[in-house]
């Protein structure tokens, strides 16, 4: 399902936080946390690993 998102300029001041969200959805959309998942991590423990 094709997501529709208005992109327009604007004169209001952006903060570095500005396209985050479109960041966000392309992520959720490629499942993202699925292919980490699926990566050989190290297994989170004493002072190593990823949570």
């Amino acid at each position: 399902m094709p997501m529709e998102i208005k992109i327009t300029f604007t004169d209001k001041e952006n903060t570095p936080w500005a396209g985050i969200l479109l960041i966000k959805k392309k992520l959720d959309r490629m499942d993202f946390d699925g292919f980490l998942n699926q990566l050989p991590l190290s297994v989170q423990g004493s002072n190593r690993g990823y949570g």
